[in-house]
């Protein structure tokens, strides 16, 4: 199988928590650990945890690192910076998102026009 047989998938969605954590990581000066970005986005685990997972494994955005640190029950703990790649295609991303999302708004508009159209032109009974 060669790269034309490949259907694509579903486009991406890039999700407010996957927004939070690029911007986060964008405005923090040290790599964070997880539980920084989920107090730097007011975000709980359940919401930053996984997207960092996608972002890390699925789409290449971020990279998590093991670091040594003391105080921690493993004696280590892990923090996310982008890759060197990762900015470039999460704005990608976005920008196909907000294309999207434009045109279901013009399609959505179109057909109020025409609906609004359709009952302007009928004749009065």
């Amino acid at each position: 199988m060669n790269d034309d047989d490949v259907q694509p998938g579903p486009p991406l969605r890039v999700t407010k928590p996957m927004h939070a954590i690029m911007r986060a990581l964008a405005e923090l000066d040290d790599p964070p650990t997880g539980y920084v970005l989920c107090t730097h986005t007011e975000m709980g685990a359940g919401s930053i945890y996984p997207a960092l997972e996608r972002m890390e494994y699925e789409l290449g955005w971020v990279e998590g690192i093991w670091v040594p640190a003391a105080g921690y029950p493993e004696g280590r703990r892990r923090v996310y910076s982008t890759t060197s790649t990762g900015p470039e295609k999460y704005a990608e991303a976005t920008r196909l998102q907000a294309e999207r999302r434009e045109r279901r708004r013009s399609r959505r508009l179109l057909r109020r026009w025409r609906q609004w159209r359709g009952k302007a032109d009928a004749p009065e009974a």
